[in-house]
């Protein structure tokens, strides 16, 4: 609709689409908010998820669900650009958060190991799944 609009130069109904895609997308993401963090816990006690980590779980699940408005935003955005016709602000946004992601990331856990400290070569409680070395060094 927003390319629509905008080739057509129908400026009052350009601005009505994207309106309603902002104030659709605020009303959304706030509702998956709230409805994500109050019930990610009683979802993974549904699931049986082990003592040991549900906690971890629920943190995890109630950190994507908080950050769920960014995505959705940064989504609609991208798609009103597109409509019209700057697919190259997008793909800037997108190589921006991507490079600020990693570095946030590399500096919030200095100590993440990248290496596994069970080798291919070593014996394993694990060996039914083989790996290969690269990805058994990198993941595993």
């Amino acid at each position: 609709m927003v390319s629509q609009y905008f080739g057509a130069r129908q400026r009052e109904e350009l601005s009505m689409t994207i309106g309603n895609c902002v104030t659709l997308t605020a009303i959304s993401s706030i509702i998956i908010m709230i409805l994500g963090a109050v019930l990610s816990r009683p979802l993974l006690e549904m699931l049986h998820t082990p003592d040991s980590i549900i906690d971890w779980c629920t943190s995890y699940l109630v950190i994507l669900m908080v950050g769920c408005m960014g995505s959705a935003y940064y989504n609609i955005l991208c798609g009103i650009l597109r409509g019209l016709g700057d697919s190259i602000s997008a793909l800037i946004y997108l190589l921006v958060a991507t490079v600020l992601n990693i570095i946030l990331i590399s500096s919030s856990f200095p100590a993440y190991r990248w290496v596994s400290p069970v080798s291919p070569m070593q014996p394993s409680s694990h060996r039914q799944y083989p790996r290969s070395s690269v990805s058994g060094n990198c993941c595993g």
